[in-house]
């Protein structure tokens, strides 16, 4: 059986996005004649916050954890000095001492390993090559300090290796000094990769002109594993759900500005949830400054395992995704609302990847502008009314399905091979 070393910074029991992508590889490739080995730092269950994710672990010690589905090898972490100041004085106090830390460890991490506070995953992959025969390396980005440590191991150990794009590199950063930097660094360290694998067709287009190599799309996806009773679930509120980041680029004020219109011309009260929206403090802040009618109670939750997320969501009325035209992007969110087979409303549109699936697996609402948002919250409101539900017809997502998505995976494994 094929042996695949697996570089994934971000794994459960840490429940963000990022952790999903690996996991679902974890789970699957075995089922596939591949089997996984997982290299990745140890994780505190329940984490809730930023400053949680920089502590060093409870756990200091190297564990090799052996299962039906493979090989996880943890590793202790510990924060550098501006985490460290971080979780002493918080994110208000030494700001600027920060900004300057985060540059020169930007820099300096790629070029000296005393700076480098993920090294030790490099590490143990290459105690790992040394004693097992490894048929391919995946580094699964961001942090996509992983793509040094597989390109290194490629070139050292003469393995094929895979760069897993689950957000961009370049054009996520807006730092002028970092930018150039960091472009010509990516062409560098992806020189010698055998294959490149982005989450979303945009991301794969761009990485495609700047790179001048050919990228595969293979999009994150749902956990086939958890399974629901198709009986639709009655909620005495009518409630708008969103999850996860708030990013710049993402018009949540004019979105509050048409729902407080909403709700007082129809003179009535509703719910709004944000879940794990909290996680960054500068996300709750912005909430914070929104001027919200008293019509709409907000309820902050913390993230939730996602069994208990999905249940939830699965009470909503409305599933709330956030974008623009100016800056596509295909947030992993998209596939959780689909499970939850819960109405979307996309706002606004992006004429681009989330049109499409909403679209194509009739899944919700594609509204370009203020006005038709407003027209959409009318006619939902209305039928939840009339049925306590906003019916939803959600159909054709079995392509997005993890296990699905992982053949994908596979079939690329063992062509490079």
């Amino acid at each position: 059986m094929k042996k695949v070393l697996i570089l994934a910074y971000h794994f459960p029991p840490n429940n963000s996005i990022g952790s999903q992508r690996p996991y679902s590889w974890y789970q699957h490739f075995i089922k596939n004649q591949l089997y996984p080995i997982i290299i990745t730092r140890h994780w505190h269950n329940n984490i809730n916050s930023e400053i949680e994710c920089i502590k060093s672990t409870i756990n200091q010690n190297i564990e090799n954890i052996k299962d039906e589905n493979g090989t996880i090898i943890r590793i202790p972490h510990n924060p550098n000095l501006r985490d460290k100041i971080l979780i002493k004085y918080g994110k208000d106090k030494k700001i600027l001492l920060r900004k300057f830390l985060t540059i020169f460890y930007s820099f300096f991490e790629f070029k000296f390993k005393k700076f480098d506070s993920k090294i030790s995953i490099y590490y143990e992959a290459e105690k790992y090559i040394k004693q097992n025969k490894i048929n391919c390396i995946i580094a699964t980005g961001e942090p996509f300090i992983l793509f040094k440590y597989a390109s290194k191991l490629s070139k050292k150990y003469s393995i094929p290796w895979i760069a897993d794009y689950r957000d961009e590199w370049i054009k996520r950063n807006n730092s002028i000094i970092l930018k150039p930097f960091y472009k010509i660094l990516e062409k560098q360290l992806l020189s010698n990769c055998d294959k490149i694998i982005s989450a979303s067709p945009n991301y794969s287009k761009n990485l495609e002109k700047n790179l001048g190599k050919k990228v595969t799309t293979i999009t994150n996806g749902y956990d086939d594993s958890i399974n629901f009773k198709n009986d639709p679930i009655i909620n005495p509120y009518f409630e708008i759900s969103y999850v996860g980041t708030l990013y710049s680029f993402q018009p949540i004020e004019s979105f509050f500005s048409v729902l407080n219109s909403f709700v007082e011309k129809l003179n009535i009260e509703i719910i709004f949830s944000f879940y794990g929206t909290g996680f960054y403090p500068e996300n709750w802040e912005r909430v914070e400054k929104i001027k919200i009618s008293s019509k709409i109670k907000i309820i902050k939750h913390d993230r939730l395992p996602k069994v208990d997320l999905l249940n939830n969501l699965r009470k909503s009325s409305i599933l709330l995704l956030l974008t623009t035209p100016n800056f596509i992007t295909l947030a992993g969110k998209t596939f959780d609302y689909l499970i939850a087979k819960r109405p979307i409303l996309l706002f606004k549109n992006d004429f681009s990847v989330l049109e499409k699936i909403i679209l194509d697996c009739k899944s919700g609402y594609v509204c370009k502008n203020e006005q038709e948002v407003f027209l959409t919250l009318k006619k939902s409101y209305g039928l939840w009314i009339k049925h306590k539900i906003v019916p939803c017809n959600t159909s054709d997502i079995e392509k997005y399905s993890r296990k699905n998505l992982t053949k994908k995976y596979v079939s690329i494994i063992n062509k490079i091979n």
